[in-house]
């Protein structure tokens, strides 16, 4: 009987599985399942023995690259003394399917391991920098500062149980447990206050009240001298409830923010699943202080093992630093984004697939400055219309852009999606939506 032979033509997916292209074990299968009581045993795997391995390969070799489906396969076509063809096709074509199968939880399970193992990696590092972070000679000034804050606090008012300083990206966060006070101490007073006892200029980075033990938490942390105003909207295709593309903006500890828009394929309820599921994913795993290329790949390797089918989305990333202005983008898939400075506006693109589709997806990363007056407009690919890869499909939009004599963000989001409906009258547009976000000095307090 011949050796274990993959399919020359097969694709990359199907040679990559051991047990899809193990044709000598589905061979033995099918002859111990289609031969054992037939008549003509002993003349096919006797005298002629040679000849109908060969033939048999070849049938399980055409099934193998139809992934398992007969089709028009007419088995009397590799061995035509066979008395049983129709068994013998069924008994080949449900020996190769079940190999698929299997083949494929065992791919899914490598990838799951491999997904926590980047994981556990990425856990690794946070711990180890803010292990860096901290020395013990940092320790005993932390505790005389904290004593401090924490007694400032009391004489304002607060009913203090206990302030820890902990080492951040920038500096040191302010840690507070208190006794519940409605959420409006700490967010009215409690920056202010202990601003004035470490000499800088505190915000409010979040707060959590009613604690199962008791009281409430809240963070303090260095305010960042810049803020974002952010406006959005978004349009559902033609007898769809929801729209498919999803956006998120959000603050990712005390000086930074981050701006997420998706398109979830297809259109409607599922496709607002995946993009919304990608968006969600990223924000978590951000703020617990993943890398971003980390963060990528795990979504990417989640989006791939959640389902047997094909699901993808695109990713438009932008997270803007508020100490500096300085913005790391990341587009999978995406659209171009735009940004508007002094009545100009340059393009921001990257080509690339959307999550989803490869294991390794390539990121590309833009790096770019934002000034206070700056707007980046990021849009999905609906905003375009017309027909996908057409060319210059983009210019619509920077003209309008340049147009805009009011930045106003949200003004901006309406009146963008409106233009984007108005040009195609007649034609049902796709998905779409438009998240501005616009760039001003943090006002003074505290």
């Amino acid at each position: 009987m011949p050796s274990i032979l993959a399919a020359p033509e097969a694709a990359p997916s199907e040679s990559r599985g051991a047990a899809a292209g193990d044709l000598q074990a589905a061979l033995e299968e099918v002859a111990g399942a289609s031969c054992t009581d037939c008549p003509q045993r002993p003349r096919c795997w006797g005298e002629r023995s040679a000849h109908t391995s060969r033939g048999l390969t070849s049938l399980l070799r055409r099934l193998q690259r139809a992934r398992g489906s007969p089709g028009g396969t007419e088995p009397l076509a590799f061995v035509p003394w066979c008395r049983r063809p129709q068994e013998l096709m069924a008994f080949a074509s449900r020996a190769l399917r079940s190999r698929f199968a299997a083949q494929s939880m065992i791919d899914r399970t490598a990838e799951a391991r491999r997904l926590l193992a980047k994981q556990l990696m990425g856990v690794a590092r946070i711990t180890g920098d803010l292990a860096g972070q901290m020395t013990l000679g940092e320790i005993p000034s932390s505790l005389l500062r904290a004593r401090e804050i924490e007694d400032a606090l009391r004489q304002a008012g607060c009913h203090v149980k206990q302030a820890l300083l902990a080492p951040a990206r920038r500096g040191f966060e302010v840690h507070v447990h208190a006794e519940t006070c409605g959420a409006e101490w700490c967010t009215q007073h409690a920056a202010s206050v202990a601003g004035h006892v470490l000499g800088r200029r505190l915000a409010l980075g979040g707060h959590r009240c009613e604690l199962p033990g008791g009281g409430c938490h809240f963070m303090l942390a260095t305010a960042p001298r810049l803020e974002l105003a952010v406006g959005k909207a978004r349009h559902a295709r033609a007898r769809e409830i929801v729209s498919g593309d999803s956006y998120l903006h959000h603050p990712v500890g005390t000086d930074r923010y981050l701006l997420l828009l998706s398109d979830g394929m297809g259109s409607g309820l599922q496709a607002a699943r995946e993009s919304d599921t990608a968006i969600r994913l990223i924000q978590a795993m951000l703020e617990a202080g993943f890398p971003l290329e980390a963060t990528i790949q795990a979504i990417n390797s989640i989006l791939i093992l959640r389902s047997p089918q094909e699901i993808f989305a695109t990713v438009d990333m932008a997270l803007v630093d508020l100490t500096d202005g300085s913005v790391e983008m990341a587009k999978i898939g995406a659209c171009p984004s735009y940004l508007v400075r002094h009545g100009q506006v340059e393009l921001l693109a990257a080509k690339g697939l959307p999550l989803g589709i490869v294991d390794d997806v390539p990121v590309t990363r833009l790096q770019h400055r934002l000034h206070p007056g700056d707007c980046l407009v990021m849009i999905s690919d609906g905003v375009f219309g017309g027909r996908a890869g057409a060319p210059r499909r983009e210019d619509w939009v920077r003209k309008a852009l340049q147009r805009q004599s009011d930045l106003d963000p949200q003004k901006l989001a309406d009146e963008l999606l409106a233009q984007a409906v108005g040009r195609q009258p007649g034609v049902h547009l796709d998905d779409a939506a438009v998240l501005v976000a616009s760039l001003h000095m943090a006002a003074a307090g505290g």
